[in-house]
């Protein structure tokens, strides 16, 4: 014991700085685990995420993409957030990528905050393929940044 009271005033700000380093890593890993994508309700199951971006030399800052698979249709996801309303966009035409297109649907939540938006794809199969995403037997997969996803669950 008398040994690392030596190191410590020896180290003092070495040890410190390891102390605050630490802490840091846990308040940051218990909020990842707050925050860890689920299911949204019966309808949206989970299937996998894609992650982007970085903090230096990168046109994004890190963020993720989150899947979640569906049996419902374009009109029946529209109409299933009962606490956010669909919102018509004039310019949403949606993209596409390997093998698949999709479909932009905005949605605004009734408490206030901003409109969050779901990507709603065509070719399920080449979206679970190409984003190496948990394969299901869902007919369709949704995607939606990590940043909106907070707001598309209290529109649940």
């Amino acid at each position: 014991m008398f040994r690392v009271i030596n190191i410590y005033k020896k180290h003092q700000f070495l040890t410190v700085l390891f102390g605050v380093i630490l802490v840091l890593i846990m308040v940051f890993g218990v909020k990842a685990y707050i925050e860890r994508p689920q299911d949204l309700g019966a309808g949206l199951e989970y299937i996998g995420k894609t992650d982007y971006g970085c903090y230096v030399f990168c046109d994004s800052n890190p963020a993720s993409v989150y899947y979640f698979a569906t049996d419902m249709t374009q009109d029946e996801l529209k109409g299933y957030f009962k606490n956010a309303d669909y919102v018509e966009h004039p310019n949403s035409g949606g993209g596409g990528g390997a093998g698949y297109n999709f479909d932009d649907l905005y949605f605004k939540p009734r408490n206030g905050n901003d409109e969050f938006l779901i990507n709603y794809y065509d070719n399920t199969q080449n979206v679970l393929t190409t984003n190496r995403l948990k394969q299901t037997s869902k007919k369709s997969v949704v995607s939606m940044g990590s940043f909106y996803y907070l707001y598309a669950r209290e529109g649940l």
